[in-house]
């Protein structure tokens, strides 16, 4: 325990990043169930909502107007969340595509937002190394961005120039983020180890245990997300028992380990874990990120 120590005060004090609502199409809980499991498993000050407002899996054109009822549908929710509950506190956010001109939800509607995630996701995985960096610096340079979701996913990171990206990422003051799900690898955390860039620690939220591609009701197992997504919204007596089973288990105390073992793995590869923006406490969170990007620094 005491070798966790020095790790475990800055997680408690400070927040959760990369939570997915229902509100994205591969999740299925709703935003006060998230709130009331943080408190009573994980008791994280705050909490950063990072809904898909927009299809990750395919390239579907969205209009202005309905990005712009997703995000102020997401901003009420969260304040009226904020409203009714002391602790932890929401604060509101997207995770955004990165696309071949920057991202996929106009600047009008990001300025709205507190925090932005931009991320590369399907069908953008398999272009030319070349215009994976021009699309990543390209997001890096919005300054309406925060952060670069799980940089390393999708990617070949042997043809990927992670020095310019890095190089970007320090003169915006644009934070990346170290992903649980897929963290960097240790050659990329070398080179990050050379810049002196801001970080945020992201969970990657979507399912209590992770069941993003299975679904255990009773003692069959749902393979098919959309089907399970729909079972669960409904108010059948299943989806009643499948709430049930993900409040039993206590996943707080894994997502603990892996934050411990991350943040060993950035330490050893000569990164300075005081860098990690969401280990602040809320106040100075939210002070850091509601400046404008080239007014940032720890």
């Amino acid at each position: 325990m005491k070798e966790n120590y020095k790790y475990k005060k800055n997680i408690i004090e400070g927040g959760l990043s990369h939570i997915h609502t229902e509100a994205s199409k591969d999740a299925i809980l709703g935003l006060d169930e998230i709130g009331q499991y943080i408190e009573k498993h994980m008791k994280a000050e705050y909490f950063i909502i990072t809904d898909h407002l927009t299809s990750p899996y395919k390239e579907k054109k969205y209009s202005e107007a309905e990005i712009r009822e997703k995000v102020e549908e997401m901003i009420d929710k969260v304040q009226n969340y904020n409203n009714s509950h002391s602790k932890p506190k929401c604060i509101s956010g997207i995770e955004v595509n990165i696309i071949t001109d920057g991202v996929d939800v106009p600047d009008s509607l990001l300025e709205k937002i507190d925090f932005v995630i931009a991320s590369r996701h399907f069908p953008w995985g398999n272009e030319e190394p070349n215009k994976i960096v021009n699309n990543l610096v390209s997001a890096i340079k919005n300054p309406n961005v925060d952060t670069i979701g799980h940089i390393n996913r999708y990617i070949d990171i042997a043809s990927i120039n992670w020095d310019l990206i890095f190089q970007k990422a320090e003169e915006t003051n644009t934070f990346i983020e170290i992903n649980l799900d897929s963290p960097p690898m240790p050659k990329i955390l070398q080179i990050m180890s050379k810049y002196n860039l801001l970080y945020t620690i992201g969970i990657d939220f979507h399912t209590f245990q992770g069941l993003k591609h299975r679904i255990p009701i009773a003692s069959e197992i749902v393979t098919d997300f959309a089907e399970a997504k729909k079972m669960a919204l409904s108010k059948a007596d299943m989806a009643i028992k499948l709430r049930q089973e993900y409040f039993k288990e206590q996943i707080g105390f894994s997502v603990l380990k892996k934050l411990i073992k991350i943040m060993k793995q950035l330490e050893t590869s000569g990164i300075d874990t005081n860098k990690i923006v969401n280990t602040l406490n809320l106040n100075n969170f939210l002070n850091l990120i509601r400046k404008p990007k080239n007014q940032r620094s720890l």
